[in-house]
């Protein structure tokens, strides 16, 4: 876990020292925020291998060896950082849930802290809601919680409506960058919206930011002006031809320039 939380430490680093765009500095301080999150919780967890007698691994090998998660080569584009650090993030959720049998069962209970109880336990009432600000609304007395919330994006992203499947691997572009795409609110924002193409096959549902289909707007945009284009009509040149009744050849020319003598 330690390896994981250090490896999306530096991996939302290079997001934000090389992030580049017209939305630099909205997405230069979103990364920062994130990276201050995840470098917070690195001394803790490692405070807590040594207060078991065990010994942090501090290399930076040590930790790429073991992660779960895959660090970010060369200089990442933008819109990959706002689909690659939520799956990245919630990896490192899902591993350390899987932690916590594990933990509970040493009876570590401070790290089972942590993630909130176990989602299997009998007593499990959710862990609050999946957004801070997010209150029950009228008429149900229950909001998703962050375990639900992290386990509905690994199901959508896996899904047909995901980066996998084979119309997105023959879509011209992603969703995210498409005019129809309709971001939800909250942490899925920042990997799912909603599909608000008439056209499109995935109409009104949730689709993953790098999904992708052939009514991207940017196709469509450039479907239509290439069917109203005017024709190219060349008013210098001209061609001589024969009529009914009158040759060419017995056609009598004179120079433009006689109306001016």
């Amino acid at each position: 876990m330690l390896a994981d939380t250090y490896l999306l430490y530096l991996k939302t680093h290079n997001f934000h020292w090389n992030v580049e765009g017209p939305m630099f500095q909205t997405l230069h301080t979103m990364f920062m925020e994130q990276y201050t999150e995840a470098w917070n919780a690195i001394d803790p967890i490692a405070e807590r291998i040594r207060a078991l007698g065990h010994y942090a691994p501090g290399s930076y090998a040590q930790h790429v060896k073991i992660a779960t998660i895959k660090e970010a080569v060369g200089v990442p584009k933008a819109e990959k950082g706002r689909i690659d650090l939520p799956l990245a993030k919630t990896a490192v959720g899902r591993h350390g849930r899987e932690s916590m049998a594990v933990d509970h069962e040493e009876g570590d209970d401070a790290v089972t802290d942590w993630f909130g109880p176990d989602p299997d336990d009998d007593d499990f009432q959710g862990e609050g809601p999946a957004e801070p600000d997010e209150l029950p609304a009228p008429g149900r007395s229950r909001v998703l919680s962050a375990v639900g919330r992290d386990t509905a994006a690994e199901r959508w992203h896996d899904s047909e409506h995901g980066p996998r499947s084979p119309i997105a691997h023959a879509a011209p572009a992603q969703c995210l960058t498409c005019g129809f795409f309709v971001p939800l609110s909250g942490e899925l924002g920042r990997l799912f919206g909603a599909c608000a193409n008439e056209y499109a096959p995935d109409d009104g549902r949730v689709v993953s930011a790098d999904h992708g289909c052939g009514a991207h707007s940017e196709a469509m945009a450039d479907a239509a002006t290439a069917r109203t284009v005017a024709p190219v009509i060349d008013e210098f040149g001209y061609d001589l031809v024969d009529l009914p009744g009158v040759s060419v050849g017995e056609t009598v020319f004179e120079p433009l320039s006689r109306g001016a003598d």
